[in-house]
């Protein structure tokens, strides 16, 4: 497991990963989240960021399949939640 972001309520956005093609990653969300809870997985591109996932409160884990380089944001909320990588 890595922390990519630290549990908080503020927005952060996570450091870059990259996978390399046929790699995954499963991202979730972590601490004690509610169906209030977002946050938006990116991907990387020479001419911006883009959405490519959501997680939240009611969907907390996603499978990114690379090849690729992305981030997380955390959206800002009341109730403290982190992410993590395995």
């Amino acid at each position: 497991m890595a922390l990519l972001i630290t549990p908080g309520t503020t927005a952060a956005t996570s450091a870059d990963f990259t996978l390399a093609s046929g790699e995954s990653t499963t991202l979730y969300l972590s601490g004690s989240y509610d169906h209030t809870c977002f946050a938006t997985v990116l991907v990387r591109t020479s001419s911006g960021s883009y959405p490519v996932a959501y997680l939240s409160g009611n969907d907390p884990l996603k499978v990114v399949v690379g090849a690729g380089t992305f981030a997380v944001e955390r959206h800002a909320g009341a109730v403290s939640f982190g992410v993590d990588r395995d």
